[in-house]
């Protein structure tokens, strides 16, 4: 905490730092960029990953909170919270800073955002872009159900900004007011903020005119609340590698409008509140996460804030820290249930909801039997009759049929292709999000 403490405090006083002037889109926006430069600094000890690609190989390990990194260059490479790798497998962020070593292999923390695409053993992924900055206090927390429930606010969100209409749905045991058009839409994170970005174009400005200048090491993200978030290198040249993924990070925020102008930036009311977050930071509990040779990576948890900063050799290589805003959890509502909903429809709806509320309830046989499907399928994709074979015995054809059916529609499960052309239905995130959850509670 003391290198943390040291840097916090030459922030605040400038010391071997500046805050340079604000920039905004315009003059009616509600946002505003303020570069951070810093006026002395030695040799990096360190790469980032979006400086050397293909430098780390990154493989998936078939868990869903786990990648595998291994380093193929000469150097230390930092890997930042928050960035989203791809590849023929589910997408996943990064949940916090990591430095991977020359020649070492590690296993990485990581959080799915999308839940109906299936694993991949060992598949390799590459860097595809940063989470938004509104989801990194959830990708932090490192809370896997929240993570996937801000990225369907996003959805929902983007439906009502981009005028789509949902299909419509029958009436169910219980309705989401935040669900219903999350089965209209995708759930895949990389897919939402491209539609964003294509879908406003402010966005798209600030990605382009996004600051950097020379010297410069971060930047402060203000809104008209105050400070938003702060994210801080150790040098330029690792700012200048991570710029443009930042620009998209921060972009939502830089993009907000009011409808006249009737927000003028002053300079010593900004460094105000730059001051504040930088205390409450400084008062935060922090708790280390990643230990590796001479890096560690410590999580910060504070008076609405929430944090990670990396350090190696001793010194802080990255900071980012962001403003942790109240979360409304979703609301449900009882209404009639049809005579001719399906009854594991019903089970499943009323499970999750059960456990997201810590509820136990005991499953009955039509859901036992939906969870025997999605464990045959846990260890690779089966065919039709592969599927038969394994569960005879265990249930008939007709409900495997159906249990199939329901997974399909619940995103549980999904249908692809082998090389040889067969069909095959494998298990997807949310699928074996399912699985872990329920062995949690003592199925």
């Amino acid at each position: 905490m003391e290198a943390l403490r040291s840097l916090l405090a030459d922030l605040a006083e400038q010391r071997t730092f500046r805050f340079e002037e604000p920039w905004r889109l315009s003059s009616r926006s509600l946002g505003l960029a303020v570069p951070i430069v810093r006026t002395e600094y030695g040799e990096r000890a360190y790469v980032v990953l979006d400086e050397i690609p293909g430098g780390v190989e990154v493989r998936d390990s078939v868990e869903i909170r786990r990648l595998i990194m291994r380093s193929g260059v000469d150097k230390p490479v930092f890997v930042r919270g928050g960035l989203i790798l791809k590849g023929e497998t589910q997408p996943r962020t990064v949940r916090y800073g990591v430095v991977i070593f020359p020649g070492e292999e590690k296993d990485v923390e990581a959080l799915c955002v999308h839940d109906v695409r299936p694993i991949r053993r060992l598949a390799s992924m590459a860097p595809a872009r940063d989470v938004p900055i509104k989801l990194m206090a959830s990708v932090i927390e490192g809370d896997q159900l929240e993570v996937w429930h801000s990225i369907r606010e996003r959805a929902l969100g983007g439906a009502a900004r981009w005028r789509y209409r949902p299909r419509r749905r029958g009436p169910t045991i219980l309705t989401e007011l935040h669900e219903p058009v999350v089965h209209a839409f995708t759930t895949n994170l990389l897919v939402i903020e491209e539609e964003l970005e294509s879908a406003r174009r402010e966005i798209g400005e600030v990605i382009e005119r996004f600051p950097l200048i020379k010297d410069q090491v971060g930047v402060a993200i203000l809104d008209a609340r105050g400070t938003y978030a702060l994210e801080l290198y150790d040098h330029p040249d690792s700012w200048s590698a991570a710029a443009k993924k930042a620009g998209r990070k921060f972009a939502e925020v830089l993009a907000e409008e009011a409808e006249f102008e009737i927000f003028k930036p002053d300079k010593e009311g900004i460094m105000e509140a730059i001051r504040a977050f930088l205390s409450r930071l400084a008062d935060c509990e922090e708790r280390e996460v990643f230990r590796s040779r001479t890096a560690r990576t410590y999580l910060l948890e504070g008076d609405g804030v929430r944090g990670e900063y990396t350090v190696l050799e001793g010194s802080v290589i990255h900071l980012l820290a962001v403003r942790a805003e109240e979360r409304r959890r979703p609301r449900w509502e009882l209404v009639r249930v049809p005579e001719r909903e399906p009854r594991v429809e019903v089970a499943r709806r009323l499970l999750e909801f059960f456990a997201e509320e810590g509820i136990e309830l005991r499953r009955d046989r039509t859901v036992e039997t939906l969870y025997k499907v999605l464990e045959a399928l846990e260890e690779g994709g089966r065919t039709w009759s592969e599927l038969e074979d394994e569960l005879k015995g265990q249930m008939s054809t007709a409900t495997l049929s159906k249990r199939l059916k329901n997974g399909l529609r619940h995103g549980l499960v999904v249908r692809t292709l082998r090389s040889n052309g067969r069909v095959i239905y494998e298990l997807t995130a949310k699928g074996k999000a399912l699985l872990e959850r329920a062995r949690e509670g003592g199925r």
